[in-house]
């Protein structure tokens, strides 16, 4: 009895969506950030106030169970010695 409430267990995604909330006005902008990490703060352009200000997040929208970051490319060396 106690396996099969185990086996049937759902797995956590590891990314999740929330919502970062301007503490000057009601804008908000949707970000998917690592689960496991702290909460996000940070400064951002706001249109309504027309001026960067403190985004605090919210809540969680959703788990992104499917999301896979993307890749970053390495830069093209430089050719311009010949």
């Amino acid at each position: 009895m106690f396996l099969t409430r185990v086996l049937q267990a759902k797995a956590k995604a590891k990314y999740i969506l929330v919502s970062l909330k301007s503490t000057a006005s009601d804008h908000f902008y949707c970000v998917i950030r690592d689960r496991f990490l702290e909460k996000i703060e940070c400064v951002k352009f706001d249109p309504i106030v027309q001026d960067k200000v403190l985004y605090v997040e919210g809540k969680k929208i959703r788990s992104m169970y499917n999301y896979q970051p993307k890749k970053t490319r390495k830069p093209q060396p430089c050719l311009t010695e010949l």
